[in-house]
């Protein structure tokens, strides 16, 4: 999506997007078909949406919804951080889709859990593999992220990061890396 019209639009509107963007590129549907489809539809709102029968897919979303989709996989990548080490946010901007929320860039905080391997979004958000990385949570002051000024005192936020969001600032074993 362009900057601008992601930043304008509703959050399921970016989902509806994803869903156009891979089914074109999957050659499920074009550009042209789906606007002449939307067009009717717009048109005859009381008409019924086509039948279409693919069991392996209804299955497939019938079960996602309701019990969600595991984002867990397996990697045989030792964690780089554990529990207590004390890492920063890289102050990057990725191009494409990440999960690393801006008011977090750049910012320290306190490695609180550790989570194992998930699906990396940076990868597989962007038409790459899963890519699995170690997940954190880390913990950060309202001071680090909002300020001395603005922050509620002795408040924190806690956000989970993937392990090539961070670098370590210290480690709880006393080693600085």
């Amino acid at each position: 999506m362009h900057p601008a019209v992601y930043l304008l639009s509703p959050y399921y509107e970016h989902w509806v997007h994803t869903t156009e963007y891979y089914a074109f590129m999957a050659g499920v549907i074009d550009e042209a078909e789906l606007d002449a489809r939307t067009q009717y539809y717009l048109e005859h709102p009381e008409e019924e949406l086509p039948d279409r029968k693919d069991p392996e897919l209804l299955a497939f979303v019938e079960a996602a919804v309701k019990q969600g989709a595991p984002a867990r996989r397996e990697s045989d990548n030792a964690p780089r951080f554990e529990v207590g080490d004390v890492v920063r946010v890289l102050d990057d901007s990725p191009k494409g889709h990440t999960r690393k929320a801006r008011y977090i860039r750049g910012k320290t905080g306190v490695i609180e859990m550790a989570h194992g391997t998930f699906v990396y979004p940076d990868s597989a958000g962007n038409g790459g593999d899963d890519a699995p990385e170690h997940v954190y949570t880390v913990k950060f002051t309202n001071e680090e992220l909002w300020g001395a000024q603005a922050a509620e005192p002795n408040g924190v936020v806690y956000f989970d990061v993937w392990e090539p969001y961070i670098v370590a600032v210290t480690q709880h074993r006393g080693a600085a890396r």
